[in-house]
């Protein structure tokens, strides 16, 4: 799933050691989904209206699915189906060995978004036999995974663009709305964060980045420039760190204690603590940073807008190496088997060994 599982911690195996090209393949549009990797294959989307499965070992097609809307959301793969969602509402679920469509469930029509830059489409979460997805509409969805059924609905008043962190009994996630929403399983509201979404371009549609739990505690970032850390069972606000105006778009990666978050304007990756929101380092990359960055192998992968993606050290902040495309890289990196893949917008799916 989406940043590694339904918690959103972004812990992967890992990752690539000489950055050399692996391969890389075409599309017919930007790549802005993160890519899925399962049973020797890497599963995403792409804006060219296409869901695209490749042989991890060569990037040749295995099979590709055409869909009605551009595909920005990344696909979970569970129980040998694929779900996604595209830019027209419509969730999708795809057999994992060939493409081939199992049910279909339509959402309502987009809400109006204020501001702009709004990139993404929210990632399913797969827990317990039931797909929890984010809508244009301002919905969130939960669906039977088998048939597509509807099991409830919770509204907001915003675009639902973020990817729903699940742990135990908590269901967490962002609208554009500019409200943080907490809701049991069965989707009863628990708690709700709103912030200053009065405010004109670019503070209105705060919440563009998923959160992510671990243990008794919720990070999430905002584009009113700030990442928080909530207490996940009451909603009370444990730290906030004020990144001085810098949008706070990515879902941010947890482990061992520490936080890791980039910056969009100040084109920072940090590292903070997770109990005090203390900066234990900070180090600055050649540009915004959307995408999330996850943890391989001791390393923190980022990309980077400036169509570049690369590894610090996750102890010390320091650059170590990478690489990059042709355009910018709003897609998320996976690493599985000691190989990076990654989307960029110039159209290509990426393979870094």
């Amino acid at each position: 799933m989406f940043h590694g599982g339904p918690t959103h911690t972004g812990v992967y195996s890992s990752g690539p050691s000489q950055w050399k090209l692996r391969w890389k393949f075409a599309t017919g549009g930007a790549v802005r989904s993160s890519p899925a990797v399962a049973d020797g294959r890497v599963i995403f989307g792409s804006n060219d209206r296409h869901v695209y499965a490749l042989n991890a070992s060569d990037g040749s097609v295995a099979w590709s699915y055409g869909t009605w809307g551009k595909v920005a959301s990344s696909p979970a793969i569970v129980n040998g189906l694929v779900y996604v969602i595209d830019s027209r509402n419509l969730v999708y679920a795809l057999r994992e060995k060939d493409g081939d469509l199992q049910w279909t469930f339509a959402g309502g029509p987009d809400l109006p978004v204020v501001g702009g830059w709004d990139f993404f489409l929210s990632s399913p979460t797969v827990v317990d036999g039931t797909v929890y997805i984010g809508s244009g509409d301002g919905a969130i969805y939960a669906l039977d995974a088998a048939s597509g059924r509807v099991q409830w609905k919770f509204q907001t008043r915003g675009r639902v663009h973020t990817s729903p962190a699940i742990a135990g009994d908590h269901i967490v996630f962002g609208s554009m709305d500019g409200a943080l929403y907490a809701l049991n399983r069965r989707g009863q509201l628990l708690w709700k964060y709103q912030t200053d979404a009065s405010k004109p371009f670019p503070m209105t549609g705060v919440f563009i980045g998923s959160p992510t739990i671990d243990g008794a505690r919720v990070f999430a970032g905002a584009r009113d420039g700030h990442l928080y850390a909530f207490d996940l069972e009451t909603g009370r606000i444990v730290w906030n760190l004020d990144e001085q105006g810098s949008w706070v778009i990515n879902t941010p990666a947890v482990e061992h204690g520490v936080v890791y978050s980039g910056t969009s304007d100040t084109h920072l990756i940090q590292a903070i603590d997770e109990k005090t929101g203390k900066i234990l380092w900070k180090s600055a990359g050649p540009g915004f940073i959307f995408a999330s960055p996850i943890l391989s192998g001791g390393k923190v992968q980022v990309a980077f807008w400036d169509a570049a993606v690369g590894s610090f050290d996750a102890a010390s902040g320091k650059m170590l190496n990478g690489s990059g495309g042709e355009g910018p890289m709003l897609s998320s990196p996976v690493t599985a088997n000691g190989v990076l893949y990654i989307g960029c917008d110039d159209g290509f799916l990426y393979a870094f060994k």
